[in-house]
């Protein structure tokens, strides 16, 4: 990756986002950071002249089209685009006693419509300037795990609308996306529950995204362990119902 390329990063304040922001700066990038809210990374990086700082909801168009009037300010084009941000519940949903379509909606609207519609509205800003979009993707979306059915679901639509656009475009490097295996970071934590095994941390995950990016792959798996059980499930078909069955000792009843 070359020196000033004009970044934004959503998600930035913590786990695969901050490690990716700490990147970032580390290769003298000129970046943009967004979370729902920045004061924690601005009082850290605050005296970095190439970074500005975003508060923006991500999961409305409104915050979305208000995030992309200010790097149409600050920027004509935009060279790389982390769509990070996204969130996870921990839960039983078979459980649930009411259906709730706005918290199903919330959760579909950060993790997957969100990093689409970043990917159109930078079309549209960068015209014929090219750039690349990297998306959080999960090794959920070929694994689901029990206690994390939404999630997974983001994740695997994600992956589906990745695969399914390259063969509509031209631009067949345009969108990356990166499968992680559960990260040791505060997403877990927040979803209710602990890092599932096998698990990786934030810095690993960073790191194998610029070296992919640096090799002009679109598809990066940080874990080695990830690839070697997904390419061993393949001929071993009951490899994963075993790691299901204890996964699914752990989700609340």
């Amino acid at each position: 990756m070359g020196r000033n390329q004009r970044t934004v990063i959503t998600g930035a304040n913590s786990g695969i986002g901050l490690a990716l922001l700490e990147q970032s700066i580390e290769n003298e990038h000129d970046i943009i950071a967004v979370d729902l809210n920045t004061d924690s990374i601005q009082s850290r990086f605050s005296q970095n002249e190439k970074l500005q700082f975003i508060d923006a909801d991500l999961s409305t168009q409104t915050g979305s089209d208000f995030l992309f009037t200010k790097i149409a300010l600050r920027w004509d084009s935009c060279d790389l685009f982390f769509a990070n941000a996204g969130f996870a519940y921990f839960e039983n949903l078979s459980s649930r006693a009411e259906p709730d379509w706005l918290r199903n909606e919330k959760i579909f609207s950060l993790n997957t419509l969100s990093p689409i519609y970043s990917w159109q509205k930078l079309k549209q800003l960068n015209k014929d300037h090219p750039f690349r979009i990297v998306m959080t993707s999960s090794a959920m979306a070929y694994l689901g795990l029990p206690g994390y059915a939404l999630y997974s679901a983001t994740k695997a639509a994600l992956h589906s609308f990745a695969e399914t656009q390259k063969w509509e475009s031209t631009t067949k490097r345009e969108i990356v996306l990166v499968y992680p295996i559960a990260t040791r970071t505060e997403f877990f934590r927040s979803a209710g529950s602990k890092a599932p095994f096998p698990s990786q941390t934030a810095e690993t995950v960073a790191r194998s995204v610029f070296s992919g990016l640096r090799k002009n792959k679109t598809r990066i798996y940080p874990s080695f362990i990830f690839r070697i059980f997904w390419c061993t499930s393949q001929w071993l078909s009951f490899l994963p119902s075993i790691y299901l069955k204890i996964e699914a000792k752990k989700i609340p009843k």
